[in-house]
Formats: C-alpha cells, structure tokens, sequence
C-alpha cells in the first residue's frame, strides 16, 4: 500500500499538504520509511484473502446500504450502480442521499439499532479516531488486497484522517479542495443592468442593492437551514477579513485563545448583518437546505450562491438555460490581503461500517468506484463535479473549462494554513476528545439570517470564551500539550510552509 510513503505522510499536516496543492507551493520532498516488508505485504493480502466476496458462486442475495450527501453526482452514481450490479449479480445498491447535519444526526442511532448503511460517509462532526474508539467501523484494508492501493494519489494516506497505524479504513470522495468561490448568476445581473462584477464587500453589497431593486431576484440565497453550511461560509469570508480561524472542524488558536472574536470576525457579521439590513439575502434563506438554495439560483431568484465545484456538472445537467459563471469572494477592502484556507481531508470521507454484515462487498463497492474500468471516477471529473483522489485520472478527463476556471481561481486565493497535527500526531487524541460548542459561528449566522441574534459580538465573545475552554479540557483529557494548537505570528496572508514549523 503506497510503499514507504504512509508514515512519511502522516507527519504531514492535513490541511498543509492539500492546501500546497491547491495554492501551487511545492512542498519539500519528505524523508520515508523504509519499503515495507515483502512478509509485511504477504501479511496484508492474506488479511484480505480471509474474507472472499460472497458474489460469486454462493446464490446469496445482498442489499448493500450506502449513504452520503453527494447530492451533485446522483446521475453519474445511479450510472455507477447499474454497472455495478450487472457485474455483481445477486447484488442490490440501496443508495441514500441525504444532507449532512441528517446524516450527522442519523448515524450513531442507525447504527446501534441495525438498521444503518454498510458504506457511509464519516460525519463531519465525528473524527476517524472516535469512530474506531468506538467501533463503528472497520480497516478497508482487511478487504482489499495491498498492491491495490498504489492507485490512489499520495496525499490521501493520513494517519488519524483517512489511516490509524497501519490500517487503512477511509476513502476521501474526491481530491479535497475549498468549496467556497462566488457563483453569479449572469441573467439576474444583466436584468439589474450590473456591468462590473464586485471586487469589494462594499461593491457587492451595493450590487446586491441594486438587483433587489430593479428585479424580481435577490443579491444573495444560502442553504442556511444548515448550520454546517453556515459554518463553512463565515469562516470563509472571516479568513479573508483576517481572522485565524481554521477549516470547519480544526483548530488554531492564537495567544492561547480562539479567534471567534476577532476583528476579522466581527466584521464578517457586520457584512453580513448589512446585507440582511438591506432585504439582498432571499427571505427563503434561513429555511432552505444548501440543495434547494442551488435549484432557486438556478431558477434565477437570486444573484449570488457561494458554493463548490460540485455544482457545475449539476447546473449544466439539470438547468441547462442557467447562464452562470465563478469569481473570487469579494475582499473588505480594494486589496486581497488575506486568503481563504484550502478543503481537507477530514471530510467526505467513505468508511465500512463494523455493524455491516457484507463488509467485503462494501470493499468491493469502493473498489469498483474509484477503479478506472468503472464510469463514475472518469464521468464526475469529465463533468467537472470534483477532482479525482485516482493517480492519473485529472490528467486525463478533466475538460470543463468552468471547472478548471475554478481551480484556477482556487490557486490564486488560498493558502495553506498551519496544522497542530504536524507538530505532533498525538493531536489526534485531541481532535478524538473535543466537543463542538454550540453555538457555533454558523449557528450564530443562522442568528442574524432569521434576525433573532441582535447583539452578535457578545455571542461571538462567549463562543470564542467557551471554545479556549473546552480545546483546554480536551487537550489535557487527551494528554496533549495546549501550546501546540497555538501558531501566534501567522496569518491568512501567505502560505505556512514546513520551514515555519521549524
């Protein structure tokens, strides 16, 4: 599996490794382990040789249970399916799309009584270590023959994120990249009579104005019914404000504390708040999932969607007349001096639920899924839907121009940001400790949304109190060092490379 390169990478940071991808800053080559053993690589194939598919010769009939919320690539993944079981006779596909705070909140419970998937996507709010400690999963790598991993591009083997030790348990569904650029809609642009796009918060609220006024849209529609979504847009627009906060689900503090109430941050709800102030923010935004808020904008009720890359292969399938195009989120200021954080890992991520009872047919699911002799690795890039996590597949399918227009502009406005993890993987325990305080940033967005929170900077105050709190409790119940999620001296204005670490 990937020889020499697995314990090289884990001393990676998470965020680091993807985010140098993504903003084009090479990271220096990393001493490696030695090749694994030829009776280390015997060992791993006979694990996965103990347990034989039960599609062939047995007569059994399987209903094999996936869920996620890959909602973008429901065509290509019913394509995938068909295939799947016409190869695998005997074999039925019982797919569930769903959101990610239903998932997040279903799992556990599904799970215990029986009735949960065989391949599910590792929730947001649950560290790949949680689910171990806990047994909610199993090692794909019992299932799969070593040699098979060599597929997968390097950055993906991540002890704590994707491997614990030697075992592999998860697979990332796509290259992880930022799902956070402006999407515009060009129709309700023009039908405002807008000829520039906005550069600055000033001129996008401004924009926002004046579509609210002259059409039947509005400037801005969000799937604010989930927090999640909410989370992963304040912070966005915070780490370009200045903020030091990390991706949703990380941690960085700065002199010993969350950043929650930074200046950054307060003027990220400002902005905000503003827009709301105005009547640019659809009415319908606090209600909607991030599904239904990409079908109104589609539907040309709003001027401005911020969203991933996932939603251009949707877009061009299932509204075809929708004019649209991509463009940085706009700044504070005339000048970029702050970038977004890249995507991680730490999401999206496929595991083989221990509770399943044809654990190697959801490995042979998986398997087949990212194998090049199936359609849906090449069809989801060809489409533009996200970036393969398959060694060679970008290269070869990716040919919409919109998504390459995309990473383009990812290269451009993000940066890699420190990781705790790269000073020392027992971060991990801490990560396998901490609770998520509510509410969080996102929570409190939905707030201003509904027009319920009137005095954002207190509630900003006692999340980022309540937050230093708590990364102490589950630092010291972990046995981990406070100090080291701190990384005072930096900010979102240039990339943390490995020589800061030093």
């Amino acid at each position: 599996m990937k020889k020499g390169i697995r314990k090289a990478l884990s001393l990676l940071a998470v965020t680091g490794l993807l985010a140098g991808s993504i903003s084009g800053c090479a990271l220096p080559s990393t001493k490696q382990e030695e090749p694994a053993s030829a009776a280390q690589t015997e060992k791993s194939s006979e694990k996965a040789a103990e347990k034989p598919s039960k599609m062939e010769g047995t007569g059994e009939e399987i209903t094999l249970r996936v869920w996620d919320y890959c909602d973008s690539t429901v065509t290509q993944r019913d394509a995938f399916h068909k295939e799947f079981e016409e190869k695998h006779p005997g074999v039925k596909v019982e797919y569930t799309c769903m959101t990610q705070d239903m998932l997040s909140q279903s799992i556990v419970t599904s799970l215990s009584s029986g009735e949960g998937p065989d391949v599910f996507y590792l929730p947001s709010t649950m560290t790949l270590g949680k689910a171990v400690e806990e047994q909610m999963v199993v090692p794909i790598s019992d299932y799969i023959e070593a040699d098979w991993f060599d597929c997968l591009i390097d950055e993906v083997f991540i002890d704590g994120i994707t491997m614990i030790g030697d075992d592999y348990y998860g697979f990332p569904e796509q290259k992880a990249i930022a799902s956070s650029l402006m999407f515009y809609n060009k129709n309700v642009l023009d039908q405002a009579g807008v000829t520039e796009l906005p550069k600055t918060w000033d001129e996008f609220l401004e924009v926002c104005r004046q579509v609210t006024e002259k059409t039947d849209a509005y400037g801005l529609i969000e799937g604010g019914q989930q927090a999640w979504r909410m989370e992963t847009l304040v912070r966005t627009f915070a780490q370009i404000a200045g903020a030091q906060v990390a991706g949703f689900g990380r941690v960085l503090t700065v002199n010993g504390k969350a950043d929650f109430d930074s200046q950054g941050m307060k003027d990220t709800f400002a902005f905000f708040q503003q827009l709301v102030d105005d009547g640019s923010l659809h009415p319908d935004t606090v209600t909607i999932s991030a599904p239904v808020a990409r079908e109104r904008f589609a539907q040309n009720e709003a001027a401005f969607l911020v969203s991933g890359m996932f939603c251009i292969a949707a877009w061009q399938e299932n509204n075809p007349d929708l004019q649209f195009g991509i463009m940085p989120v706009p700044t504070p200021g005339a000048e970029r001096k702050y970038c977004q954080a890249g995507g991680d890992y730490s999401m999206n991520t496929y595991v083989i639920a221990s509770t399943s009872k044809h654990p190697e047919m959801g490995a042979e699911y998986l398997k087949c899924m990212y194998s090049e002799d199936y359609s849906y690795q090449k069809s989801c890039v060809g489409d533009g839907a996200w970036l393969s996590i398959v060694d060679g597949i970008n290269d070869k399918y990716l040919t919409n121009e919109l998504s390459k227009q995309y990473y383009d502009i990812l290269n451009e406005t993000t940066v890699m940001y420190p990781s705790a993890e790269r000073r020392d993987t027992k971060v991990n325990d801490f990560y396998s400790q901490v609770v998520d305080v509510k509410p969080g940033a996102g929570d409190l967005l939905q707030g201003v949304f509904s027009k319920s929170l009137p005095d954002y900077e207190t509630a900003l105050k006692t999340l980022a109190d309540n937050s230093t709190a708590e990364w102490k409790r589950a630092c010291e119940a972990a046995g981990v060092d406070y100090q080291l999620l701190d990384f005072t001296g930096w900010d979102m204005s240039r990339d943390f490379t490995p020589e800061d670490y030093e």
